[in-house]
């Protein structure tokens, strides 16, 4: 089974219209098929967006058949990782800002009392 064969197939288990599922993974309607009928090249920023998309997506079982798709799998990974490292670090921060604050406060409140 080719890889758009397994694409199409995971993406009709998700229940999704092609025109939605093209909504949510930001290409067109037409490109999509494309991609399910094997006429296009699937780039590492559509699977990125799979991945983003569709966390539970098996990407190696998909795009197994050739060396070429599995570096493009690697590389989206590789994107996809570190944004998720990056928005981490900047919750991070977040919550400290809020934990400094909350501090302050309370030093604050029990300093009144």
């Amino acid at each position: 089974m080719d890889y758009h064969e397994k694409l199409r197939l995971f993406l009709k288990s998700k229940n999704l219209s092609q025109k939605e599922m093209s909504r949510r993974l930001d290409v067109s309607p037409t490109m999509l098929g494309r991609y399910f009928m094997g006429t296009a090249e699937f780039s590492s920023v559509f699977v990125h967006k799979l991945m983003m998309e569709f966390p539970d997506v098996d990407l190696r079982y998909i795009f197994s058949e050739s060396e070429e798709n599995l570096l493009k799998v690697e590389e989206a990974k590789s994107i996809y990782y570190k944004e998720q490292g990056e928005n981490m670090i900047t919750q991070i921060d977040s919550i400290q800002k809020q934990l400094s604050k909350l501090k302050k406060e309370l030093a604050q409140f029990c300093h009144n009392k």
